[in-house]
Order: structure tokens, then sequence, then C-alpha cells
């Protein structure tokens, strides 16, 4: 029972991680989008604003420019301009005067104004409406900074009133027009709105795409995540056993000190059978831990694979002789590929060794090496029990156990597979493995060939 809840609380840990690395990875994402709108929407908005401000200035020079133009024009000018306010201040007797609104119009409204050396003023238009005291107060202000700018032309913004100016000083008094800031405001909170409300709906459909990447990006971490667990399990249930061993060996021998060495042979040869069964798991662990550091763009000598099966398969002769059975090869000379010439031999001992164990009481064991289709194939077939068709896929798994028929008193860790796998990855090829009572179990290595 304790174990089952330690195990629930695990598992529950290892979820609460993987769901706060998923939270983050979608946060991140999201406060990254949303950054990098912000300043999209920003950029868009000072450009709309400036956009807008220098088309209210042009607006307003060129109505200052156009007055000045119409007034020294003499008697003719003065008949337009007299038309232009009748028009504006009276389209006909039942509608009343006609004014343009300012605050909803997205034209640029102005009002235009001629001011004498005696400070009296004359109105040219008054599309915005403006009331005396406002009129008063920016006809004074713009008046005096036109007046100290030595006759240039000058513009810029009344803050206090919410009007935009150009003043252009003349010989007898000064041009004014006027233009409120709204049409500047309106325009970049209509730029920016849109973009806001656009910002809004991509940060909506970019959380939901983020949610289900998120769960993606996170699939190869679990993986990993559970294989490094069940790895560092499995490696310690299998050093628990000879250790085990080993110290109950010790207990024993410790129990009879007057005993001779001769006689306590057999504890004495249980611990040595034990340690070297730990000694090989280690240094298999390690050779895992060091390929799978490695990248392949160390993989680069020049290997005649054929000398290596040639040497693999005279290792394995005296094993086989040894064992009763019997050991065929028939191995292609110059056949090569790009690669590390130990790690090859150790990947083809590995498929020997495995085939040499389960060969069973007379068997046979063959091993073929061959260059097929731009390939090196290489085939170790041993007779012997089939693999069960529910072992099969595993076969290469860590750590993976079949049935106790295969495996009894053949030692091992199941280690052995998987480091070959590797090798064969590692330099761009793959192990695949058949097994039936009828073609008996054939483990097949393919190996691009060096051009």
């Amino acid at each position: 029972m304790k174990r089952r809840h330690s195990a629930h609380l695990k598992d529950k840990s290892e979820q609460s991680i993987l769901v706060a690395f998923r939270r983050k990875f979608v946060v991140t994402n999201l406060v990254f989008v949303a950054l990098v709108l912000a300043v999209a929407t920003v950029a868009v908005g000072v450009f709309t604003f400036q956009k807008s401000e220098g088309a209210v200035y042009d607006s307003l020079q060129h109505r200052v420019t156009a007055n000045e133009s119409l007034r020294s024009s003499g008697a003719v000018g003065k008949a337009i301009l007299q038309s232009e306010r009748s028009y504006l201040e009276n389209s006909d007797e039942s509608s009343g005067p006609v004014q343009r609104d300012a605050d909803g119009d997205m034209m640029v409204a102005t009002s235009s104004y001629f001011v004498d050396r005696s400070g009296t003023y004359e109105t040219y238009e008054d599309l915005l409406g403006l009331d005396s005291s406002t009129l008063s107060s920016a006809l004074s202000s713009v008046y005096s900074l036109a007046n100290a700018s030595g006759g240039l032309s000058v513009q810029g913004k009344l803050s206090s009133l919410n009007l935009y100016f150009v003043a252009m000083p003349t010989d007898d008094g000064v041009d004014i027009a006027f233009a409120s800031a709204g049409f500047v405001e309106r325009s970049v909170l209509s730029v920016v709105g849109a973009l806001g409300g656009a910002s809004a709906g991509i940060l909506a459909v970019f959380f939901v795409a983020s949610m289900v990447l998120s769960k993606r990006a996170v699939a190869p971490v679990e993986r990993a995540w559970r294989r490094q667990r069940q790895f560092i399990a499995d490696a310690s249930h299998e050093l628990k056993t000879p250790l085990t061993v080993i110290l109950a060996n010790n207990a024993l021998l410790r129990g009879s000190p007057r005993q001779t060495v001769a006689s306590q042979m057999k504890w004495i040869d249980s611990t040595d059978t034990e340690a070297h069964l730990m000694q090989g798991l280690v240094d298999d662990m390690l050779y895992l831990a060091k390929v799978e550091d490695e990248t392949p763009e160390i993989v680069k000598d020049r290997v005649d694979m054929g000398e290596v099966a040639e040497g693999v398969a005279l290792t394995f002769e005296s094993v086989a002789f040894d064992r009763g059975l019997a050991l065929e090869s028939h191995i292609a000379s110059d056949v090569f590929v790009l690669g590390q010439r130990d790690r090859l031999a150790r990947m083809l001992a590995t498929l020997v060794d495995n085939a040499c164990k389960y060969a069973g009481d007379g068997g046979r064991v063959e091993v073929d090496l061959a260059a097929k289709g731009g390939q090196c194939v290489a085939r170790v077939r041993n007779t012997g029990a089939p693999i069960s068709a529910e072992d099969l896929p595993h076969v290469f798994d860590r750590f993976y156990r079949a049935d106790k028929a295969r495996t009894s008193g053949k030692g091992g860790y199941g280690l052995g597979l998987s480091i070959a796998q590797t090798i064969a990855r590692d330099h761009g090829g793959d192990i695949t493995v058949a097994s039936s009572a009828a073609d008996d179990t054939v483990f097949t290595v393919t190996l691009p060939l060096a051009k």
C-alpha cells in the first residue's frame, strides 16, 4: 500500500512539474508576442500621429497662404473671400449657417483670421466655431509668437486650447489659421484601436496555438523524463541483486573465520561472478552515456566492415566451440563505411554474442556481410527458441526482459542490444530483428556505404 501511495505521489509530482513547464512555455510565448504587438502598435501610432500632424500643418499653411494671396489681389480677392464667407455662413435661409463639425469630421477643419497691427482681427472662415474667449486667447498668443519670429512663418500647438496653428507675418499684420487637435487624436485612436482589437484576436489565437504546441513540445521532455526515471529504477534494481549476493557471501565468510580459503571457494567464486556482472553493467551504462553525448560529426574514419566482421567472427569461434555451436560466416571484402572501428566492432560483437547465447544446444550461428543497394548489410542469424511476438518490439529497450525461458541462466542486463542499436543509428543506419520458428532469429544491420 505504501509503495502504491509513493508511486502515486511521484506521478503527481511529475505531472505538476510538466504542467508548470507547459504553463511557463505558454506564458513566455504570449509575453513575447504581446511585446512584439505592443511595439508594433506604438510604432504605427507614432507614425500615424506624425503623418496626421503633418497633414494638419500642411492644411493650415495652405489656408494662410491662400488667404494672403486673395487679400493681396485687391477687390477681386476680397469679393472671393466674401463669397466664401457668405457660402459658409448661409447656404440658404431655411437651413441656416453651414458649419463643419470639427469633432466628427475626419477632414482637417480650419478657422482663419487676419490680425492687423492695431490688434483688430478679421475672420476669413470659422469652421471650428471657436467661442470669443477661446478665440481671443488663441489670437493673442499666436500673434505674439509671430511678432517675435522676425518675420518668419511659425507653427505649433496651443496645448491648453487643444489647437494647432500656423501664422504668417505680413507687412500689415499676421495671417493665422487654427485646426482642432481632435483630428490628430481621432486619427491615432482609430488606427491604434483597430490594431489593439487585431492584437487581442492574434493573442487569443496564439494562446490556443501555444496550448496545442506546448503539448507537443512537452511530449519529448515527458518521454525523456519517464525514460530517465525508468532507467534509474531498472539500473538500481539490477545492481541490488548482485550487491545482495555479495553482502550475503561476505557475511558467510565473516561467520566462518577459522575455515580455510579452499573450503569457502564457492562463496568467493559467487562473489567474483556477481562483481564481474556488476562491472559489466556499470561499463555498459557508462558506455551508453558516452555514446549518447557524442555527436555523429565525429564519425569520419573509413572502416572496412569486412575486416571488422572477420575479426568478430574469429573472436567468437572459441565461444561457439565451447558451447557446441556451428559458427559460419559469409563476409564480403572491400565493404567500406564511415565510422568508428571500435564501436562498429562492439555492435557486431554484441549481436554475435547474443546469437551464441540463444542458439540452443548444437545450434548454429551465421554471420553474413555484403554490399547491397548502396548499403552495407550485415545479418546475424541463430537457431533456438524464437522471440515471441509480444517481446519482439521491445528487444532493443533498455533492461527489457524477455520470457524466462530465453533469459534464464544467460546473464546480461538487457543493455547490449540497446547499445548496438544506438551505435548503428549514430552511424546513419539501423538494426532490425525478425524471429520465427521457421526462419530462426535474424538481426539485420544496415549502414550507408562510404562514398
